[in-house]
């Protein structure tokens, strides 16, 4: 028995890395992502039992993606009010001065 040539059947280390991780869902549109997010990041917040569980089985998506989808929202939120935050209240009146 002849065994095929394997050195033409492996790929190469770097070409591993090449390939697409994962496919992209085309059903779960940005408003949907979205949705989940902000639903299991409440939950996360709030301490809700069950709700990551069941809008993975809801959505047929993993929990681990129904997480990163909230520490994304987390993220943005947070970097999207710092200034906000950080930066002092300003006046309404500062431009008029009172005499």
């Amino acid at each position: 028995m002849i065994l095929p040539n394997t050195a033409k059947v492996k790929s190469s280390f770097e070409d591993q890395f090449d390939r697409r991780l994962f496919t992209r869902r085309t059903d779960l549109s940005n408003r949907i992502r979205v949705a989940i997010a902000i639903n299991a990041l409440y939950a996360m917040l709030h301490g809700v039992w069950g709700t990551i569980s069941n809008l993975a089985i809801e959505y047929s998506i993993s929990r681990t993606f129904v997480y990163s989808l909230a520490h994304t929202l987390n993220e943005a939120g947070q970097f999207l009010f710092q200034k906000q935050l950080n930066s002092p209240i300003p006046y309404l009146f500062e431009d008029y001065r009172f005499i």
